[in-house]
């Protein structure tokens, strides 16, 4: 899914502010949503202030979702984008959240300020959250602010691996 498709085609383009919703109920499915497109924003391009749900359900899915696009070069921004990767209910279900880029940023290039908030499965993969970008950040404008990045886990102290994970996971709220 994808909130402007095509959106870099030509250089210094604006994405609009989009609101995109997924929810997978299935088993053994592969959802991914960018904001704005799933190539490039180039040149004086802008992502867009886009909010993204994704509503995780099922189990052994994989999920990926990010803010702008898969790269960021030139003098390209990211927008101020708001995330939410709900997979707590699931069981063997990886998700990746990224607030402007999948892959990498160069030039001069820079991330938006953006919220993440994701919650996992009790199995989960190898899940993976960033504020900016998954891969390589070139230079050192590329760097924005991440407002907030919060990830829960249903782990409990009295399980057999919450040693291994009570630094990295907090345990998630329970649902009403």
């Amino acid at each position: 899914m994808y909130g402007d498709l095509g959106f870099p085609a030509a250089k210094d383009v604006w994405g609009g502010n989009d609101t995109v919703t997924a929810t997978v109920t299935e088993l053994n499915t592969r959802l991914t949503i960018f904001g704005d497109d799933q190539s490039m924003l180039l040149g004086h391009s802008q992502g867009g202030n886009d909010t993204l749900f994704a509503d995780i359900g099922g189990g052994w899915n994989t999920a990926l979702v990010v803010g702008d696009a898969q790269s960021m070069i030139d003098d390209a921004n990211g927008g101020n984008d708001t995330i939410v990767a709900d997979a707590h209910g699931t069981v063997y279900t990886t998700v990746s959240a990224f607030g402007d880029v999948a892959g990498d940023m160069s030039g001069n290039a820079q991330g938006g300020h953006d919220d993440i908030t994701g919650s996992i499965a009790w199995r989960g993969g190898a899940n993976l959250f960033a504020g900016d970008a998954g891969g390589s950040m070139m230079t050192p404008r590329t760097a924005a602010t991440t407002r907030s990045m919060s990830a829960c886990s249903p782990r409990r102290r009295g399980d057999r691996q919450w040693r291994r994970h009570r630094r990295l996971a907090r345990p998630c709220a329970r649902r009403q």
